[in-house]
């Protein structure tokens, strides 16, 4: 096999593999960062070798990437990076207790702990789910297709379904970048379709239930206008999470997020 034969090989395993990861798994961790980072909790990114790697790229794109002014930030955290605390525990204690041990002195409840691996085997990450759960943080394992101990011990898993480490790796960064600019884009429609709403639609009237509605909620079902309603708490005044409005209206995430599409291409018509 020559170099050119590589190459197409290499593009066909990772086209494979990534039409291979369930979205719907991605929506769920897209809908649990959102609340994180709505409830000011924590966000962990943990890994080894070139995970850790991936899981500090994480903290930077989710840390500065995904910030948009006037909105809530990420408090992101790569325990990896913190190397002075990470090698005391290490020698001190032992390896797989490094993560685990930082883990458990910053974690609590509705926090989130994401944890990237291509074997889903290392101890270290193993140990440090079961510190993340215990302290009441949700565990997420993004992990090949051999799944592993960590699959098994975390909240979700994202498989990847792929036992090559280099096309593991490159989806950790893939699913890194579609969600932590999915995020940043999602923040950004939102400031930009407010005030455009709010002169033509009546979007900051109190009185949306009724008459005032503009053409583009009456575009909208019943059903859909108090996803919306709630959603942008333009009622209250106060935003809810994704998965807040998913239990409230007895939808799926996607299901909300498919109603916020439509709103957002009705917006866009009318203006």
């Amino acid at each position: 096999m020559d170099l050119w034969e590589y190459w197409a090989a290499y593009g066909a395993e990772f086209d494979r593999a990534r039409s291979g990861i369930d979205v719907g798994d991605l929506e769920q961790l897209l809908s649990w960062l959102e609340d994180v980072r709505n409830h000011g909790r924590h966000l962990f990114v943990l890994g080894n070798g070139g995970s850790a790697a991936a899981a500090a790229h994480w903290a930077c794109d989710f840390g500065k990437g995904a910030t948009v002014a006037g909105h809530r930030r990420y408090r992101v955290l790569a325990p990896n990076e913190q190397v002075p605390w990470h090698t005391a525990l290490a020698n001190d204690a032992s390896y797989a207790d490094a993560l685990a041990e930082q883990v458990a002195n910053w974690a609590g409840p509705g926090d989130l702990v994401v944890a990237l691996s291509v074997s889903g085997d290392s101890e270290n990450l193993v140990r440090a789910a079961a510190a993340g759960r215990q302290a009441g943080a949700r565990v997420v394992a993004v992990v090949g297709a051999s799944r592993g101990r960590l699959a098994a011990a975390a909240d979700l898993a994202i498989v990847i379904p792929s036992r090559d480490y280099g096309v593991v790796e490159d989806l950790h960064l893939t699913i890194n970048h579609v969600l932590s600019q999915f995020v940043r884009r999602t923040l950004q429609a939102v400031d930009g379709a407010a005030p455009r709403a709010a002169e033509t639609a009546h979007w900051a009237l109190p009185a949306l239930t009724g008459s005032d509605w503009s053409a583009v909620l009456h575009a909208l079902t019943a059903e859909e206008q108090a996803v919306v309603r709630d959603r942008f708490g333009l009622l209250d005044g106060e935003r809810r999470t994704l998965d807040e409005v998913a239990r409230r209206h007895g939808l799926t995430p996607a299901e909300v997020r498919r109603v916020e599409a439509k709103l957002f291409r009705l917006l866009e018509e009318a203006l």
